[in-house]
């Protein structure tokens, strides 16, 4: 008979070996850091967070303030500044009426001749409709006497 004896494998003294879990940890550990990293860069650049006035070099010409409305008075009011040293004409705002639903039920809109520099131009807009519950301002716009019509689109609720 012959003598059989089975060969074991020992494993040279070192370092352990990498195991795979290892390595998946160490990939996963890695895309996450990428991952955080781009999420930082996108919240530090997003446009979105930077208020109107900083967004542009360019100095602020118009400034619209002091939106209130009430259900109970059915009166939308507000302010319009403007800034510049140069008259603006026809002035202009307008709302979207909303009801309980948050459907569109009409609209309203309110404009001022002129407002003069560094003048403001205050506006009470009477709602017409019993039953809006919310406004939302959909746009302003005017002309400055020495250039073009500027019409910023808003869509922000009241």
């Amino acid at each position: 008979m012959s003598d059989f004896r089975p060969t074991s494998r020992r494993r040279a003294a070192g370092p352990p070996d990498e195991t795979p879990i290892w390595k998946t940890i160490g990939l996963v550990l890695a895309a996450v850091a990428v991952l955080v990293g781009v999420v930082v860069l996108y919240r530090v650049l997003d446009p979105r967070d930077v208020p109107p006035r900083e967004r542009s070099s360019r100095p602020q010409t118009l400034g619209l303030s002091g939106l209130t409305y009430s259900p109970q008075t059915r009166v939308i009011t507000g302010r319009v500044r403007n800034y510049t040293e140069a008259p603006y004409d026809n002035v202009a705002v307008t709302f979207d009426l909303l009801d309980a639903a948050r459907t569109v039920v009409g609209q309203v809109r309110d404009s001022a001749a002129v407002v003069a520099p560094g003048g403001t131009w205050s506006f009470q807009i009477r709602v017409p409709r019993e039953n809006v519950t919310k406004v939302r301002l959909v746009n302003y716009a005017a002309t400055r006497r020495d250039g073009p019509r500027s019409n910023v689109d808003v869509m922000q609720d009241v």
